[in-house]
Formats: C-alpha cells, sequence, structure tokens
C-alpha cells in the first residue's frame, strides 16, 4: 500500500512538472511570476540577502553531490541498504540531467535581476531546487518512511521538515532575483518525483536481482542433494 502511494507521488508530480513545463513553453511570462518576483526579492548587503546567499550556496550542485556520497556511504555502513545508496546518489544525478535537458529545450530566460547574483543562462527549472528536492526526498524515504521503528508522528514532522527545507531553497533563488517563481515550483515537481521514484525502482531492481542469483544458484544444489 505503502509503495502504491508513493509510486501515485511520483506520478503526480511527474505529471505536475509536464504540464507547468508545457504552460511555460507556451506562455513564458506567467501571470503573478514578477510580482512574486519583486515581493520576495531581497537587496545586496542585507540580512535576507546573505541568507539566500547561504541557503543557495547549501543546495548548490557541489554541496548535493557531496552530501549524497557522504549519505550513500553511510546508508550502506549503517543500514546495510547497497539498493538505497544507489537511490541516494541517482536521484539529484537524474534531476540534474532532466533539468538541463529542460532548460536547454524550454529556453526561458532568467527574470532581469539575475544581474544582481551574476547568474545567466535559461531559467526554468531551477537546478539548486530539482537537484536538492531529488536528495532531501529520497533521503526521507530511504531514512524514515523506508524504516519500520520510526513512528507515525516522527514520519509526519520528517515530511513537514523536508517540505519546508524545499521551501527555504525555492526562496532563496527567488530572493537572490535568480529565478522566477514557476522556475521553483516546476523544479520541486521534478525533484520531489524523483526522489520518490528512485528509491522504488531501486528495490524493485535489487530484489530482482538477488531473485535471478537465488533461482540461478538453486538449480546447482539439487543434483548434490539428490547424489546423497
Amino acid at each position: 500500500m505503502k509503495d502504491a502511494i508513493r509510486l501515485q507521488v511520483a506520478i503526480g508530480c511527474a505529471i505536475g512538472f509536464l504540464a507547468l513545463t508545457l504552460v511555460v513553453s507556451v506562455h513564458p511570462a506567467i501571470a503573478g511570476d514578477h510580482a512574486i518576483g519583486e515581493r520576495l526579492l531581497a537587496q545586496p548587503d542585507t540580512i535576507r540577502w546573505d541568507l539566500a546567499v547561504i541557503v543557495s550556496f547549501l543546495a548548490s550542485g557541489p554541496i548535493v553531490a557531496l552530501t549524497g556520497a557522504i549519505a550513500a556511504i553511510w546508508t550502506v555502513w549503517r543500514l546495510r541498504r547497497p539498493a538505497a545508496a544507489v537511490a541516494i546518489l541517482a536521484a539529484p544525478l537524474l534531476a540534474a540531467v532532466i533539468e538541463v535537458a529542460t532548460k536547454s529545450l524550454v529556453g526561458r530566460a532568467r527574470p532581469v535581476t539575475a544581474s544582481l547574483s551574476g547568474e545567466s543562462g535559461n531559467g526554468y527549472p531551477s537546478g539548486h531546487v530539482s537537484g536538492f528536492a531529488a536528495l532531501a526526498v529520497a533521503l526521507l524515504v530511504v531514512w524514515v518512511l523506508d524504516r519500520p521503528a520510526t513512528t507515525s508522528a516522527e514520519r509526519r514532522v520528517a515530511v513537514l521538515l523536508v517540505g519546508v527545507m524545499i521551501a527555504v531553497v525555492a526562496w532563496s533563488r527567488v530572493a537572490l532575483g535568480a529565478h522566477y517563481a514557476t522556475d521553483t515550483v516546476g523544479a520541486a515537481l521534478l525533484g520531489i518525483s524523483i526522489g520518490t521514484f528512485c528509491p522504488w525502482i531501486s528495490d524493485r531492481a535489487w530484489d530482482r536481482w538477488h531473485g535471478n542469483r537465488s533461482s540461478a544458484v538453486l538449480p546447482s544444489a539439487e543434483p548434490r542433494l539428490n547424489r546423497r
């Protein structure tokens, strides 16, 4: 049942991402984007700006990759779950591949305020948000939702915490003027979908591989039993 719900979440977010991508590609100027950007934009040399810079740095590609590698090692060492470790590594990587491809296909320019942070190139979807969301959700699934020892209250708190963290990263990208709000919404949908899907598919692939190994070993053992 839990697997079915997670798969529904992954598919639902993927559909949402595809729908928003289609809208953005047809109408790059979405109503409300500019107003939200102006409202959330931080001014350089202020506390809000400095906080947004710190959050964006922590959600940057190199930091996400390093965090994912450390988390994967810990997952193998402590949880003895190599398939889950692969999912943790694969989630932000897959999100990055789709993000780069989508930016190239959609070709949506960043807002003019991107000059404040010195960022350039296409903006939809946000790489910071998609990569961070993919890793955070994958860790949520592997470290919390998949562990029988966690209580329902702990799971709810963890889900809420991850949601808040993704929202804060999205805020930082808009506050720095690097993205429109819809850039971050699409990225969050993409990251959540991948972060939910990767642990599911890696567990299935691992179980199937082990099943094939077991079936390959059993026939060779039968003649020995018959000879005894």
